[in-house]
């Protein structure tokens, strides 16, 4: 009997020695589910005055487990519902590794071009209290038309912080990741440019709201309005176009 209940108590421990090692992975998106149900998160402008509102943002996730590892595919969607940004993300012990980024454009007479992302530093999302360590990102795209011009963006993920955030009609357990990028361009020129970023992850759902400043003024601002199956979404604004993988250029 004791050695049955030692047994019973073993995978036990380790899921509550999981939640003291990897604290901030309740608050990442829910992968268990993801993994069954492809989940589509639609965010909302709150920009108000001079800076107008922008359109919604509209994200696809999914969770793909292929010889025991997890893959989360994320997939962004235009105004015009066609995908505009694919992104891959490895799901190691201890966080989220972007290992695949592209861009897609369209235009009149030539099929969707795809612009991949060298990736150098994909360090995306981390369970672990970092405490006063910062995480690196670094991703850079070079124009196919133009190879001599390129863009870059750096990233520092600084370390959560816990909170309560209101949503969905009460206060929740959330955090709050920071980060500050550096966005620099050339092309006919150099370009540079800092922005502070501000996310919020509520546990069991994911993220919630961001927000991008430049120079103390707010210039991008989300939050969370709905999350629907891919199909109550296309019954609701229509379909997602994902291109043909024969039709894409790059």
């Amino acid at each position: 009997m004791i050695l049955l209940t030692l047994f019973c108590l073993i995978p036990l421990g380790r899921f509550y020695l999981d939640i003291i090692r990897f604290p901030y992975k309740a608050y990442y998106y829910p992968l268990d589910e993801l993994a069954t149900d492809d989940k589509v998160y639609v965010y909302t402008s709150s920009m108000t005055g001079e800076q107008g509102k922008h359109p919604d943002e509209v994200w696809r996730y999914h969770l793909a487990r292929q010889h025991g590892q997890s893959y989360l595919y994320a997939k962004s969607y235009a105004p015009d519902h066609r995908l505009n940004q694919f992104q891959k993300e490895h799901i190691v012990k201890n966080g989220s590794i972007v290992e695949a980024l592209s861009l897609y454009e369209y235009g009149p007479g030539h099929p969707p071009i795809a612009i991949q992302a060298d990736i150098a530093y994909g360090n995306h999302f981390i369970w672990e209290d970092h405490k006063d360590k910062i995480l690196f990102y670094k991703i850079s795209f070079t124009d196919i038309g133009t190879p001599d011009a390129h863009t870059s963006l750096i990233r520092n993920i600084y370390t959560p912080t816990k909170t309560k955030v209101r949503f969905d009609g009460k206060w929740q357990d959330a955090i709050i990741i920071k980060s500050k990028e550096l966005i620099s361009s050339f092309e006919d020129g150099y370009i540079e440019m800092e922005m502070l970023t501000e996310e919020v992850y509520i546990k069991g759902i994911g993220k919630v709201s961001y927000e991008k400043k430049i120079d103390g003024q707010t210039v991008l601002s989300y939050s969370l309005k709905e999350i629907l199956s891919p199909m109550a979404y296309e019954l609701k604004y229509g379909p997602l176009l994902d291109p043909k993988l024969s039709d894409i250029s790059s």
